[in-house]
């Protein structure tokens, strides 16, 4: 279960200090928020639970590949003592154990993320956001975000290189099986990526390396986050997880629990400012809120918080690869189909997803799936006093439908035993939780909460569960722009 705590006023805080903005979390929603604040001239303070991964010499600091299991990725500071760079929140999933993926450091959600930037299909879009925001005025920020982050399909001469060659096949297959492939925008430097492969450079992405400081992956360090620091009106404190918000005579009060190298310190420290953007992340901005309600600190806040949560309908199925000498080396999202031509199914985007495992397994093809789910919702409710997350059974089947037709089309067994595999762990996980603040009804049309002026929302709470059959990094950014162009004003 994901829980989150909020105190109105403990007396073991420091001093405070006071900013005219502040955001919390530096993920897709916090960094543009940041950015947008630094451009118009306002200082801020950003506040992020996790690390700034960045190293002078830009080497890579976390394991290669998707082992969720591994202790270097472990963010738990409360109870394996360890700061990597993924919460695993276990949320209640249908009677059995799940986990909800979050980012946490400099960066976010774009440390781990596999580089998609991807945008909902038209046809869907008035579900994703209610009504409240239509695709015809969203077209352009989607294009404003994709240039910003430098997104680009993988170039033809980098994808015929052998770090690919899982990917080659997979849309391949998809293309066999009659699905419509495309090539998926990805924010990775090219050139980068191309010199990898002409041996120029060390291998980064092409060598598995999933945190990628070297440029070659334009995580927000690299774009918005980079942007804002340079404006010199970006102040960035790191270790410091926010845990409880409330208002004090026309300000908003943010206490935040300090982190030390493996575990609290115990210290907490308190800030003032006269506007707060919540960009935490799903996972984590709704409980701030309800919490903080429920002691009083946020007292206006109305019955639509902590409603409408999805998990986007992620889903993971592997295919035992036809070769046996295909390369595992190079992961992220680069081929992708659409798939809407059943009446029984939901619609389902399909990626093909490269990724690195052990040596001496077999390959796999592993299926990335999201679908189109505007019916599977779930809300956040309160446990002993505690806001708390408990998400019903897994929403959607197009994963294994979608598997089930190329299988029929190319012959093979249904899927593959990932146990064992570094990727047992992504089977009974989501990394697009949304919800949870929805935009239209917690909030007005710009995010800014119901009751609470001043007081904003930039991250995938704004989103009504689903992104309509995409990744959401790109919707969340986007969305993100869209509210700071009202809050700016």
């Amino acid at each position: 279960m994901i829980q989150a705590t909020a105190s109105k006023s403990p007396a073991s805080s420091a001093p405070s200090s006071h900013h005219p903005a502040i955001v919390v979390g530096s993920g897709f929603g916090g960094a543009v928020a940041a950015d947008r604040l630094t451009a118009a001239g306002v200082r801020t303070l950003l506040l992020e639970r996790g690390r700034d991964w960045m190293t002078p010499s830009n080497r890579s600091v976390a394991p290669h590949g998707y082992d969720l299991a591994s202790p270097g990725w472990v963010w738990d500071p409360d109870t394996a003592g360890r700061t990597g760079f993924m919460a695993m929140d276990r949320a209640h999933y249908g009677g059995g154990s799940h986990v909800t993926l979050t980012g946490v450091g400099l960066g976010g959600g774009s440390l781990a993320y596999a580089g998609a930037t991807v945008r909902p299909p038209r046809k869907y879009f008035s579900s994703v956001l209610g009504g409240v925001l239509g695709h015809a005025e969203m077209e352009p920020v989607f294009d404003l975000v994709t240039r910003r982050i430098g997104a680009a399909p993988v170039p033809a001469d980098v994808f015929a290189g052998p770090a690919f060659a899982h990917a080659r096949v997979f849309e391949d297959q998809l293309r066999r099986a009659g699905f419509p492939v495309s090539r998926i925008p990805a924010a990775f430097n090219w050139d980068i990526v191309r010199d990898e492969v002409a041996g120029r450079r060390a291998p980064g992405l092409t060598g598995g390396d999933l945190l990628v400081l070297n440029g070659g992956k334009r995580s927000l360090q690299f774009n918005y986050l980079q942007r804002a620091r340079r404006s010199g009106r970006l102040t960035v404190v790191t270790r410091h997880e926010v845990v409880g918000i409330w208002t004090d005579r026309g300000r908003y009060v943010v206490e935040a629990s300090v982190i030390g190298d493996s575990r609290r310190t115990g210290r907490v420290v308190r800030f003032t400012c006269d506007r707060l953007f919540l960009g935490a992340g799903a996972a984590v901005t709704p409980g701030l809120i309800l919490g903080s309600q429920r002691s009083g600190g946020l007292p206006n806040c109305n019955e639509h918080c902590g409603t409408l949560v999805g998990d986007n309908g992620d889903q993971v199925v592997a295919r035992p690869a036809p070769r046996s000498d295909l390369p595992t080396s190079a992961p992220g999202l680069f081929s992708s189909a659409f798939v809407d031509d059943e009446s029984d199914q939901l619609p389902t985007l399909v990626e093909g997803f490269s990724v690195p495992l052990a040596p001496g397994l077999e390959p796999l093809l592993v299926q990335f799936t999201m679908t189109a789910d505007f019916e599977n919702r779930t809300t956040w409710r309160f446990r002993d006093g505690r806001p708390e997350l408990t998400i019903p059974a897994a929403m959607t089947s197009g994963a294994r439908a979608a598997a089930r037709r190329i299988h029929q089309r190319m012959g093979g067994g249904p899927s593959a035993d990932l146990a064992g595999t570094p990727l047992a762990s992504l089977l009974n996980s989501t990394a697009h939780l949304l919800g949870g603040m929805p935009l239209g009804r917690a909030t007005d049309a710009s995010g800014q909460v119901i009751g609470h002026r001043g007081l904003y929302v930039v991250d995938g709470s704004l989103i009504h569960g689903s992104a309509g059959g995409a990744n959401p990094s790109l919707l969340i950014a986007a969305v993100a722009e869209k509210c700071m162009d009202a809050a700016i004003g």
